[in-house]
């Protein structure tokens, strides 16, 4: 069993090698690759390096993604727009964009990129991050349209909310707990994140 995992560079709160370490712990293979997901070369790079290092890649889960200060969509700065739309959907696109290309040689694969229930619906405070997630589903759809017939499956997940750090700054901007958070979840509770090796 092989693992793949991408950080983003310059967040410091992403412990790659560490998480990496804690896979290789339990047996598996692990591969880690520290990549920007909106820069095309370093994107391009990252999956030349699991090609040479394990000869294909039939899966890939697209998952990198930040959030942005709650705040009305007035006051949301170009330069946070820009940022947030560089890696919540062009990160997405670059990834399938080369991940596709070894695919097509394959003849098969699947990818799944990481949306939110934001890519669904809205929430007040969040416009960019709601227009980065809703750009993750329109690209899913429409490649998922595109390379169905060449035996590549495209599908996305949209979790609710998850007790997680980034998840935690976002409920303090909007004033909100997180069991204010449960209550808008039919199980009437969040999400808990949990290793499962």
């Amino acid at each position: 069993m092989s693992a793949f995992l991408s950080a983003i560079r310059d967040r410091p709160n992403v412990k790659g090698e560490e998480t990496a370490a804690l896979i290789r712990e339990t047996g598996a293979e692990c591969l880690f690759v520290k990549a920007d997901v909106s820069s095309e070369t370093d994107v391009q790079a990252l999956v030349q390096k699991v090609i040479a290092t394990y000869g294909r890649l039939d899966c890939a889960f697209n998952n990198a993604g930040i959030d942005l200060a709650v705040k009305p969509l007035h006051e949301q700065s170009i330069k946070d727009f820009d940022q947030i739309m560089s890696i919540n959907a062009r990160g997405i696109f670059l990834c399938m964009k080369y991940e596709i290309q070894q695919m097509l040689t394959q003849g098969a694969g699947v990818i799944v990129n990481n949306s939110s229930t934001n890519g669904l619906v809205a929430l007040p405070g969040i416009s960019p991050y709601v227009a980065s997630k809703h750009a993750v589903m329109g690209l899913t759809r429409s490649a998922a349209l595109d390379y169905a017939k060449q035996g590549i499956r495209i599908n996305a997940v949209n979790p609710g909310p998850i007790a997680t750090d980034l998840m935690a700054r976002s409920a303090a901007q909007m004033g909100i707990t997180f069991d204010d958070l449960g209550r808008m979840v039919p199980m009437d509770r969040i999400g808990q994140g949990q290793r499962v090796w």
